[in-house]
């Protein structure tokens, strides 16, 4: 038995699931880090004036500049002028009373904010968003990155398998008993959009030590096997008795599919 092995799409499917996880796990901490100026003070400050408003006329985003008062850490007051993007953002975070029309007056309204000590006309607003997006980022990276083992837990499994089948496996010969199609679980679109349903050997295997006799399966093949292969006839197996769970596979690489790594004992006759 060779160790050739097509890929299974299930390997792309959960790497690319773990990768998407790996990024949504790393990317917003390191956003955060790089945005949340964590070595600036924290305060929180008045907006005493707004001035610019300039909204898009096609309902897009409002700028405005906001006259930020605050208290340094020296005990003087600032007074910055702060660009800020997002109006309705700004809005959102302001818990203040909105007037007969239904808009907030924003003078006089507090908000958090942080600036940097050394140069306090460098000012940040503080509105929570990063720490929500690094909640949010941990809980779909984490779900991703699970489910990307999840799905790869069955091919990196039958990886090892085979690794410890080549390694301590003998070679040695089943009598063939039937050879059926699976119609119930495995079937795949092929050219001309037919359909293919899965060939499937299962054969008796007599333990040389034990005279036990077990019950051996092949993987599926997709090309008709009876040419090369009949009921009463004989099939390499190749088989771990060096310690349990017994693994072995059925030799198929001659019907033009790669052997699958099965666990004996699941099959004991």
């Amino acid at each position: 038995m060779g160790a050739w092995q097509p890929r299974s799409d299930r390997i792309y499917v959960g790497w690319g699931f773990v990768a998407w996880g790996l990024l949504w796990l790393v990317g917003p901490p390191l956003l955060y880090f790089c945005t949340s100026k964590a070595d600036w003070a924290e305060t929180v400050g008045k907006i005493a004036d707004t001035r610019n408003k300039n909204c898009e006329s096609d309902g897009g985003p409002c700028t405005m500049d906001v006259l930020m008062s605050f208290s340094l850490s020296t005990g003087a007051v600032q007074k910055t002028w702060v660009m800020h993007e997002s109006v309705n953002a700004l809005w959102d975070a302001v818990d203040v009373p909105a007037n007969e029309n239904g808009t907030k007056i924003l003078v006089g309204a507090s908000l958090k904010l942080r600036y940097d000590p050394l140069n306090p006309e460098r000012v940040k607003f503080l509105f929570g968003t990063e720490r929500k997006l690094l909640v949010f980022g941990g809980f779909f990276g984490g779900t991703f990155f699970v489910s990307g083992f999840g799905v790869l837990y069955g091919p990196i499994r039958n990886s090892f398998r085979r690794r410890r089948l080549a390694k301590s496996g003998q070679r040695f010969e089943a009598e063939i008993g039937r050879i059926r199609q699976n119609k119930h679980h495995m079937r795949r679109a092929g050219e001309y959009s037919e359909t293919y349903y899965p060939w499937i050997i299962t054969a008796t295997w007599i333990h040389p030590q034990t005279g036990a006799k077990y019950q051996v399966e092949s993987g599926p093949i997709w090309d008709d096997p009876r040419d090369d292969v009949y009921a009463g006839g004989r099939i390499v197996v190749m088989v771990d008795i060096s310690r349990r769970p017994y693994l072995y596979a059925i030799d198929s690489e001659p019907l033009g599919e790669a052997p699958t790594v099965k666990v004996l004992s699941e099959l004991c006759a």
